[in-house]
C-alpha cells in the first residue's frame, strides 16, 4: 500500500479532514499487489475560504486506471462536492488518453502538468501559478514535482496552458 503527500504553509492555511483510501481496483503485478490510493483534504485560507484538495497515485495500465478515475469521480463529487477542488497527482496517462479525457468530460481543467502528473482544478475563482520542479537531474523522482499557488487574494485571469506529453523543466 502506499501513501500521498501534502506539503502546504500552515502560516497561510489549514489543513483539516485529511484521509486517504485505497481504490478498489488493484492487480496484481508478480507477487506484489498493487494498491494505489487517493487522498484528500479541505485548505481553509486565512480569509476563510475553502478548497477541496485530492491527490492520486492511479495504475499505469488503462485497463485498471479507467475504473480508478471513475472511482475519484465518485469520490470528488460527494460530501463537499460545492466547494472549489483541485486534484493533483501521478495520473499515469498521457495527454489524449481515455483516462484524462474522462477527467476534463467531468468538467474539471487541467491548469498544469508534466509528462504523466497533473493538476486539474473546478470552480478555483482565484489566480493561481503553477511550476514544474526538477527532480530527476538529482535522481530524486523519476517524476518531476509540481508546485501550485493559489492566491485567495487575487480574482482568476485565467489563461489556456498547454501541455506536452514531453518532460519539461522551468
Amino acid at each position: 500500500k502506499e501513501g500521498l503527500a501534502f506539503f502546504w504553509k500552515p502560516d497561510r492555511v489549514t489543513f483539516n479532514d485529511i484521509g486517504c483510501s485505497y481504490y478498489k481496483t488493484t492487480r496484481w503485478r508478480g507477487p506484489i499487489k498493487q494498491i494505489k490510493s487517493l487522498c484528500q483534504g479541505t485548505l481553509t485560507f486565512s480569509r476563510g475560504d475553502q478548497i477541496r484538495v485530492y491527490n492520486t497515485h492511479l495504475d499505469i495500465a488503462a485497463e485498471w486506471s479507467e475504473p480508478q478515475v471513475q472511482e475519484m469521480l465518485a469520490m470528488i463529487s460527494k460530501p463537499n462536492g460545492s466547494l472549489p477542488l483541485v486534484a493533483a497527482g501521478d495520473f499515469n496517462n498521457g495527454l489524449g488518453s481515455p483516462a484524462i479525457e474522462m477527467i476534463e468530460k467531468a468538467g474539471l481543467t487541467r491548469l498544469a502538468g508534466d509528462w504523466v502528473d497533473y493538476f486539474f482544478v473546478k470552480d478555483i475563482p482565484w489566480a493561481t501559478q503553477t511550476k514544474v520542479i526538477d527532480c530527476r537531474t538529482d535522481y530524486i523522482s523519476d517524476h518531476n514535482g509540481l508546485l501550485l499557488t493559489i492566491s485567495p487574494e487575487e480574482p482568476v485571469k485565467r489563461k489556456k496552458y498547454s501541455i506536452s506529453s514531453k518532460p519539461s523543466v522551468y
